[in-house]
């Protein structure tokens, strides 16, 4: 039974090392995920007030406005990665989130997705925007190094 469970626990172990997990876990929920958005730079943003929200909501939807997702700023904000244009697939995928006595740090990657080749693929901006409980702490966004999926 301990050498089944070995491979699992080497794994939990690497993924602890890969995201930065430090201090204690901050749940989070997805607002929205994709491969399409105005916000064709890369960007790291932290979102606390309404007008910002609104703000980067407009950027986001472009021409396809609809209204922006339900916050409440008293209680919750939002953070957002942006990957910037690129003809590559890729994946912008927030993987853990966690306070640190001085700061709270958003850990993230990038992931190549299998997909189609060459001049003729149109860019992709890939993207996620997330909302948890409402913080003053500095936000640091980390890049965590892993593997391409293919």
């Amino acid at each position: 039974m301990l050498l089944m469970m070995l491979p699992l626990m080497v794994l939990a172990a690497n993924t602890a090392i890969a995201f930065g997990q430090t201090g204690p876990a901050i749940p989070f929920v997805t607002v929205t995920q994709g491969n399409a958005s105005g916000v064709r730079e890369p960007a790291q943003l932290v979102i606390r007030d309404q007008a910002a929200w609104l703000a980067l909501w407009g950027r986001h939807r472009g021409s396809t406005k609809g209204p922006a997702p339900s916050i409440d700023f008293e209680r919750d904000m939002v953070l957002a990665i942006f990957g910037g244009e690129s003809r590559e697939v890729r994946r912008v995928a927030i993987g853990k989130i966690v306070r640190e006595p001085d700061r709270i740090e958003v850990w993230y990657t990038f992931m190549a997705l299998p997909g189609p080749d060459g001049e003729g693929v149109p860019p992709v901006v890939p993207f996620q925007i997330v909302r948890l409980a409402r913080s003053a702490l500095p936000v640091r966004f980390v890049r965590a190094k892993t593997q391409p999926v293919y």
